[in-house]
């Protein structure tokens, strides 16, 4: 069983890193690349000078120089007794039919933070199948980024979200999230003001927010799109409400409750799974209109409303709440 001791990336190389035990005889590390032609070739690492491994006997290093290279990494494995052993997965979909086998869904991903990351920057680039796919790809580098938490990633990861809205234009409307035009406009948004907070970017995050309100006269159909809405509106009430900001909370609650009032009406019983996700937006409704009442909460009460609007959970979800303290912190 091959397993990845660890991984980085920057804006610039990804590190793998594995135990040189990992390799039996420590044969050549491989990987398939798609050539400009389309066709899948095969590499060694060291072949060429942008993609190399490194062994000190303890450790096998593999550096991929990816912002530099003019091709996407497909796969990586390495060769004992004439065998190739998958190492991390397939890194790269390459037309609509491989996206919806092995990235559409969470579970279907490397499970690594680092790989998915990277999985996700290359079909944001090299793509070649739907618009949809790629507005979904962007959307998990956006959570990626947040978890990875580092600077210059969630400076270019910003910059890619702010310009998604031709890609969404050439969506259609599909109950599928990951096909339907409404709810991906959305759900890049939502993403988006998560990295705007990572980054402790108060302009931005209110200039998305606002993006959200505005969106929602746009929606034929609640019954996808609520989630992401829903979350979004939370945010924005708890964000007025820490302001002490009573109409403009109320503004946003009420907002939030009708969204998912629609959302109920619109509702398709044979779409079990997105029935069974009203609870996540009935919940933020709530939430929002328990924020509209300007009521004394606790701290913990308080946090607990903003990490539910959340889409990342756990430590990231504690880190983030902090820069939301921030970029509300000695605000009139």
């Amino acid at each position: 069983m091959i397993s990845v001791h660890k991984c980085s990336i920057n804006s610039e190389e990804l590190k793998i890193i594995l135990s040189s035990s990992t390799y039996f005889d420590k044969e050549v590390v491989s990987g398939f690349y798609f050539s400009k032609e389309g066709s899948a070739e095969l590499f060694s690492f060291n072949e060429i000078g942008l993609v190399s491994a490194i062994d000190d006997g303890e450790f096998l290093e593999l550096n991929i120089k990816y912002k530099e290279l003019s091709f996407p990494i497909v796969s990586i494995f390495f060769k004992s007794n004439s065998v190739l052993e998958d190492l991390v997965g397939l890194l790269f979909t390459e037309n609509d039919a491989v996206f919806e086998g092995s990235f559409s869904r969470k579970a279907e991903r490397t499970g690594f933070l680092h790989l998915d990351y990277f999985a996700a920057w290359q079909i944001n680039k090299y793509f070649r199948g739907s618009s949809c796919y790629i507005c979904s790809s962007r959307v998990v580098l956006g959570y990626k980024a947040v978890e990875l938490n580092k600077k210059d990633l969630l400076l270019e990861v910003d910059g890619i979200l702010s310009s998604t809205d031709s890609l969404i234009n050439d969506c259609v409307l599909d109950w599928h999230p990951r096909k339907n035009k409404e709810h991906l406009q959305v759900s890049v948004l939502c993403a988006h003001w998560h990295v705007k907070l990572a980054l402790r970017d108060r302009l931005g995050f209110l200039e998305v927010m606002e993006k959200v309100k505005s969106s929602i006269i746009t929606i034929s159909n609640f019954y996808t799109p609520s989630y992401p809405i829903t979350l979004s509106l939370l945010m924005y009430s708890s964000y007025f409400h820490l302001l002490n900001k009573v109409e403009e909370c109320k503004a946003v609650a009420y907002e939030a409750a009708d969204v998912f009032k629609r959302a109920v009406k619109d509702s398709d019983f044979g779409r079990v799974t997105l029935f069974g996700e009203l609870n996540v937006s009935q919940k933020a409704a709530h939430y929002s209109l328990q924020l509209a009442q300007h009521a004394s909460f606790s701290e913990t009460q308080f946090k607990e409303k903003v990490l539910t609007s959340f889409r990342v959970k756990g430590k990231v979800s504690e880190r983030l709440y902090g820069d939301f303290k921030f970029i509300t912190n000695g605000i009139e």
